[in-house]
Formats: C-alpha cells, sequence, structure tokens
C-alpha cells in the first residue's frame, strides 16, 4: 500500500483568537469545522492585511480574506499557510532558527 504524500503546510492562513481579538474586525461570515492536528474546531473568515518584512524592512502587504479561529483553545500560534506561502521558494533552517521566503529571482 502507497502512503499519500505527507503535508507539513497548512492549506491556508489562520489567524488565533488572540489577533481576532486586538483587530476588532466584524466577520464576514462564520465557517464551521475546520480541522488540522488538535481537531476541529469553529472559525471566521475576516479580510484584513497581513504584513511580512524585507531583510531590508520594507513591508510587504497582503489583503485578503483569512480565517481566524474563535476559540481561544484551538490555536495558540498564527498560521501562514499555503495561500501565501506558495507565491514563495521556503527555505527552513531548524538549527539556525530562521525561516526565509525567497521570490523573484533570489537563490
Amino acid at each position: 500500500m502507497q502512503l499519500p504524500p505527507i503535508q507539513v503546510v497548512a492549506d491556508r492562513t489562520v489567524l488565533n483568537t488572540e489577533i481576532l481579538r486586538k483587530l476588532r474586525i466584524d466577520p464576514f461570515e462564520a465557517e464551521e469545522g475546520i480541522s488540522g492536528l488538535g481537531g476541529v474546531t469553529d472559525a471566521v473568515v475576516i479580510q484584513t492585511k497581513l504584513q511580512l518584512f524585507r531583510e531590508t524592512g520594507a513591508p510587504i502587504t497582503f489583503h485578503s480574506h483569512f480565517t481566524a479561529v474563535t476559540d481561544p483553545t484551538a490555536l495558540d500560534l498564527n498560521v501562514l499557510g499555503r495561500d501565501i506561502l506558495e507565491m514563495f521558494a521556503l527555505i527552513v533552517d531548524r538549527p539556525g532558527n530562521t525561516v526565509c521566503l525567497l521570490s523573484q529571482r533570489h537563490r
């Protein structure tokens, strides 16, 4: 029996309840039953901006609809998903505690 490939990245970006509370944004809609390693939880869809920074300090802004969990015990960290990560080449340096997102002609 052949096993499917293991997915190590979330399908989409998900914000935790703490961020949802701090943003004070009215959700567009409820989203029932998003699932992950911790099980299934309820969430909402919000429209906001996600800002990352280049090594130069210049911002990169993503303005989109993102999912946010509504149960404070469901997710302690925010999850950067494939909806953002697929725009980049991803390098994870565990010993160096560094994650690099590369785009365009970077190597």
